[in-house]
Parts: C-alpha cells; sequence; structure tokens
C-alpha cells in the first residue's frame, strides 16, 4: 500500500503548476514537501509570493495532496489538535432547483455544473481563509473560526457568502438556465475536530447548535438570499446592509429565532464606527494623548502640516481615541477623509484610496471624479487617466492613457494622489486618517512616505493608526509624533465600568473581578462591562469571567497563532476536562495576564510534557495581550517629540 503523504519534491511539484520562479523562493525559506501540507494563504505572502493568482493556485494544489476539498486545510493541521469546543460561524450553502436541474439536464453536464459550482464556492470560501469542511453535490458546508481562528470570523463569513451568491449567479447550464444559491449563516459553541471515517470517506465532524441553525436559515432565504441569526448580526455590526425579518419559526427549535438577511455592504467606511453598539462610553485615561493629539491639529490647522502615527495592539483604544479627535473638532471648520484599510484587500494596490472618490457609489462617474480633481490643484487630464483603471471608470477621448511604463505609471499616480490630498487641504484644514495601516499594501504604504514627506507647509493631520508588526516606518521629522497606546490604570478601568453598570453593580466582588483580570485592555473593559450591564453577571460555576462572544474570535486567533498551544489546550483538557474555552477564561482570570502562568493553571505535571512546559515558558513575552507592564504612553510620545529632528 502506498504512504497516505507521499513525500512531495516541491521543486517538480511547483514546476508542474508553472510556478518554477518560486523554487528557489521555497528552498530559502526551507518549505519541504513535509511542510508544504501545513502552508496557508498568510504563509505564501509572507515568504513573498505577491501574486492573488499564483497563491490560490498553490492553495488549491495542495488541497489536491490529500484528495481535500478546494479551501480545506490540509489533514495534518486539521487533526492536530483533537475536539476542540470552539465558537465557530457555520455557512451552509445549497444550490437552487439542483433536482430540478438534474432532470432536466444530461448526467454529465450535471456533473459539470456540480463541479464548477463546488469549486466556486470552495474559492471563495479559501480566499477569506474560512474551512471548507465538507461538500455534499449541491450543498457545502463551512467553518470559520476553525482549525485557525482570525479575529472577524463572522464579517469572512459574511463577505464569503455575497461572492458566493454574486458568482453562482453569473453562471449559467448547457441549456441556458441561470443558477443561484441560498446561503444560512449562524454563530455559536460547538465541538469540532473529532474525526470520522477512513479514506474518502473520512471527516472531521461539528456538533453544536449553530450547525442546524445555518442549514434551517438557508431554506428561509429566497434565491440569491443570505440570512443571518442573531449571533452573526451582533458580530458584524454595521459592518453590512441588513434587512431584518423579526422572529421566525424554525423546525427543531423550541422558540422563535431572530434573523437577517444580509443585503450588501453598508455606506459606514470606518470599522471602528460600524461596531459600535449603543452609546460610546466616556474616554477615560487618555486625557494626555487626547490633548497631544489635539495641540498636533491646532498646528496642522495653523499651516504647519503634521504626520502622527498611533500604535498599538488590537482593543488598546487606537480607533477610539481617533473619535476623540473628531469629537473634539467638530465644530471646527474643517474637511475630514477616512482611509480605512482591509484585511480582504491586502493586495488590491490603493484600496484605501478609493474612499476617498464620491464612496457613495462602487463606481463613480468620471464627471464627478474629474471635479474632485480639479477642486484640489489636480488637472484632470493627467490625473483621471491614472485614477480611471483603478475606480473603473471608462475615459472619455479627451483624456487619453499616457503613454508610461508600469513603473512610471505606478510613480506619477502616487504623485498625483499626493497632490489631490495637500490640494483639499488648500480649500480648509484636513484630517486625514488611515485606519488599520497594518493591513495596507506595499503601493499605500508607499504613498504614505511620500505623503509624509511634503506634509510640512499644509494644513493636513495625517493621522494613522495600526499595530506594532506593521506600521511604516517613517524618517524622523520636526513634523513627525509617534505614540504607542499602553494599557490602562485600574482608576481609568474602574470609570468606564462605572459608566455602564449600575451603582449596585459597582459595589459588587464583580468590580473587582473586572478590575484585577481584564489587564487595563479597554476593549475587554468595554465588553465585560456590557455583559454584566446587560445580564447582571459574567462569572461562570467556577467563578472566572465567561468570556464574551464579541472577544471570542479576538482570543482565539491570538492563542492560535502562538507554538505549541495545541498541546496546551491537549493539556488542559486531560487535566480539567473542560474545553479550549476554558483555556481563554484562564487567560483572561490571570492576574499577571502571563500566558505561562495561566497554563500552568490547568496543566498538571502528570499530562503536561516537558515540550509542552518549556513552550509556554518561551511564548509568554510573545502574548499581545498580556504580561506587558503598564507604560506612559504621554512618557513615549514626549521622548518621541523631543527627538524630532535629531
Amino acid at each position: 500500500m502506498p504512504p497516505r503523504n507521499p513525500t512531495v519534491d516541491v521543486s517538480d511539484w511547483l514546476g508542474e503548476l508553472g510556478l518554477s520562479q518560486y523554487v528557489q523562493l521555497f528552498a530559502e525559506n526551507h518549505v519541504d514537501g513535509k511542510l508544504l501540507r501545513t502552508i496557508t494563504g498568510e504563509d505564501l505572502r509572507e515568504i513573498g509570493v505577491t501574486s492573488f493568482g499564483h497563491r490560490k493556485t498553490i492553495l488549491q494544489a495542495i488541497a489536491r495532496l490529500d484528495g481535500t476539498p478546494p479551501g480545506s486545510a490540509s489533514p495534518e493541521l486539521v487533526s492536530a489538535g483533537g475536539p476542540e469546543r470552539r465558537q465557530l460561524t457555520v455557512l451552509f450553502v445549497d444550490l437552487v432547483a439542483s433536482t430540478e436541474l438534474a432532470t432536466r439536464l444530461d448526467p454529465e453536464d450535471m456533473s459539470d455544473v456540480l463541479h464548477l459550482y463546488q469549486n466556486t464556492v470552495a474559492g471563495e470560501i479559501n480566499r477569506v481563509e474560512g474551512y471548507v469542511a465538507k461538500l455534499m453535490g449541491d450543498g457545502a458546508l463551512a467553518y470559520f473560526g476553525w482549525p485557525r481562528a482570525h479575529e472577524d470570523e463572522a464579517e469572512r463569513a459574511v463577505r464569503a457568502a455575497l461572492a458566493i451568491s454574486s458568482r453562482i449567479g453569473e453562471l449559467v447550464t448547457p441549456t441556458g438556465t441561470a443558477l443561484a444559491v441560498r446561503v444560512g449563516i449562524a454563530t455559536g459553541m460547538v465541538v469540532v475536530g473529532d474525526t470520522i471515517g477512513a479514506g474518502a470517506a473520512r471527516e472531521e465532524t461539528a456538533v453544536g447548535e449553530a450547525l442546524s441553525l445555518a442549514a434551517r436559515l438557508q431554506a428561509l432565504a429566497p434565491p440569491g438570499g443570505i440570512v443571518i441569526a442573531e449571533a452573526t448580526q451582533r458580530l458584524i455590526g454595521d459592518l453590512f446592509a441588513l434587512a431584518p425579518l423579526g422572529e421566525v419559526e424554525l423546525k427543531g427549535f423550541g422558540s422563535k429565532i431572530l434573523a437577517w438577511r444580509v443585503l450588501g455592504d453598508s455606506t459606514h467606511r470606518g470599522r471602528f464606527d460600524a461596531h459600535v453598539r449603543g452609546q460610546l462610553a466616556p474616554m477615560v485615561g487618555r486625557e494626555q494623548e487626547q490633548a497631544l493629539l489635539i495641540q498636533r491639529w491646532t498646528e496642522a490647522s495653523g499651516g504647519e502640516g503634521q504626520a502622527f502615527v498611533l500604535r498599538g495592539d488590537a482593543g488598546i483604544g487606537k480607533s477610539r481615541l481617533v473619535r476623540a479627535l473628531r469629537d473634539a473638532i467638530s465644530g471646527q471648520p474643517h474637511s475630514e477623509i477616512l482611509l480605512q484599510c482591509s484585511p480582504f484587500h491586502g493586495d488590491t494596490p490603493l484600496w484605501p484610496m478609493l474612499q476617498a472618490f464620491d464612496s457613495s457609489k462602487a463606481r463613480p462617474p468620471s464627471a464627478t471624479v474629474e471635479q474632485q480633481l480639479a477642486e484640489s490643484g489636480v488637472d484632470p487630464a493627467e490625473g483621471l487617466p491614472l485614477l480611471a483603471p483603478l475606480l473603473g471608470l471608462e475615459l472619455e477621448r479627451h483624456h487619453p492613457m499616457p503613454e508610461l511604463s508600469p513603473e512610471a505609471q505606478r510613480s506619477r499616480l502616487l504623485s498625483v494622489l499626493v497632490t489631490y490630498f495637500l490640494g483639499s487641504a488648500k480649500r480648509k484644514p484636513l484630517l486625514l486618517v488611515l485606519e488599520d495601516v497594518h493591513w495596507a499594501d506595499p503601493s499605500t504604504l508607499e504613498w504614505v512616505r511620500m505623503l509624509t514627506d511634503r506634509i510640512t507647509a499644509s494644513a493636513l493631520l495625517l493621522l494613522i493608526t495600526g499595530r506594532p508588526e506593521r506600521v511604516p516606518a517613517l524618517p524622523r521629522s520636526l513634523h513627525l509624533t509617534q505614540l504607542s497606546l499602553g494599557r490602562l490604570g485600574r482608576a481609568a478601568v474602574a470609570a468606564m465600568v462605572a459608566s455602564r453598570v449600575s451603582d449596585q453593580q459597582m459595589a459588587s466582588p464583580l468590580l473587582e473581578t473586572i478590575l484585577s483580570r481584564t489587564d487595563g485592555v479597554p476593549l475587554f473593559v468595554e465588553e465585560l462591562s456590557k455583559e454584566l450591564a446587560e445580564r447582571g453577571s459574567v462569572l461562570t460555576t467556577d467563578g472566572s469571567p465567561e468570556v464574551p462572544s464579541s472577544l471570542h474570535d479576538t482570543l482565539m486567533a491570538r492563542l492560535d497563532r502562538l507554538p505549541g498551544h495545541n498541546e496546551v489546550a491537549q493539556s488542559h483538557r486531560a487535566s480539567a476536562g473542560t474545553s479550549i474555552t476554558g483555556c481563554l477564561r484562564r487567560l483572561l482570570t490571570s492576574r499577571k495576564s502571563n500566558y505561562a502562568c495561566a497554563s500552568s493553571s490547568f496543566a498538571r505535571p502528570s499530562c503536561c510534557s516537558a515540550t509542552a512546559a518549556l513552550q509556554m515558558r518561551a511564548t509568554a513575552s510573545s502574548m499581545p495581550w498580556c504580561g506587558m507592564p503598564h507604560t506612559s504612553a504621554f512618557s513615549n510620545a514626549v521622548a518621541a517629540r523631543s527627538m524630532r529632528g535629531s
């Protein structure tokens, strides 16, 4: 019998794919045949495979190595951790009128239709790094949040559903019948990763209400429609335009279920605003940072342009500080442009720039863009031909495309965009916000550097937010301030909680739980406070804080990135007999908020190997939301200011 996973010669394998240009790249990064099966899209991007199409080709070929469905993770990656209790967002797709199609089409034609349908569905799920759990003829099941989690799984599921609906809607059968799908999406706790069957029948099972709910919801959707459950709706906020369906009765569910139909992307331009539920809590503990930011705005609006880089981990309050500045200057004459980077468009050159040109329409008419350019001092004859491909515009004859090399055209386009924003600031002071720069494409990062170099004599404040791992390196300048946000102090956390909960709850032991166990991370404090206000308690039966659903994906994504986390989780299950969710609670519970300390609270010597213990100690310092001393962000900013020009 041949080995189940025969060794792959990476060089020959790439050659068969027509991608021999990457042989040296794979060799330099020590990607051999065994490691190949664990490669993800993020890994390929990291080692230098910049082409989206080439990454897709490689990932699909990896999936075929072991006969796994297109877009699914390799068996080694999937099965390594064993069954886990996780929060998943589940997507269920069904091909409309498939039985009727089967009766009218030749079997070979129907087989081709199903093959094309399945590849399209799997391709869109793979594009946003979901997991294709099962392809069942005219149906498909996908998980978002396993085997590897991201902080925005619900959003990824909805984006995949919209893309699937659109792509399938473009397909027709040999007899001219248009295809359509129905999609249902639900979020909840499931047990996932247990393997049943063998060979071609081998599959990883998942058990939980979310799977049944997603399947029932898709039946409610019209052809081409997408229906989501309440938990999913809460997680995506206002990122998408939704139509409420009210309470619906579903077979097998004892009570009515709230449901929404997804109509498309919303008009919200910022991820922060889209996720705000209800009234914002007063900003506390950032008075010095806010004062520094307002001071830079005052200098910029007076004609001394400024660039301000705001660094910090997810949930630390970067976007909240931006919002506070916008509120503080709302009464002053000025204009604002918000450019939002996206984790789904890191391969799209200058994606954030698209939002600067009449974002109310997907494809603004050339006349509108021409007017915007002229008002900002850019010659439309030069700027419009360069922007047209970016915006999907059709050019008039009097605006011919210049004959330039691709590199020269890109350089000219970046210069036009810099001139456009500087020109906008001449009419009135401009607050230009670039959010989440860690997701920006290389061209956008180059535009940032060019604009920063020319910002000095303008009435423009360029405010950049990003996570520490990928913020553009900018040369020191008298007009550049870089600020790293630290955790909140105890008094600030107490003030945040007090703005959300009752006086009685403030006097209860629950307050101490939040104060001591959220480690001063504003997002954790905010979400636990909301849970306390809405439910009256945030504790589980063992006295540890329940992890709110809004934090599950964020914490799980960070845990999944740590080396050895599967072995640690396995040890936890063996010793405590509970779920990986308990691991998250312990991470949130630990007073020191140290991964090694949190892990040692459930890993017993009898079931935790020396390797796992070493991995826990080694990874303690890499946990981005814990184990870091509270530092004064204002002191960092003052130090950065003092180094200007040095």
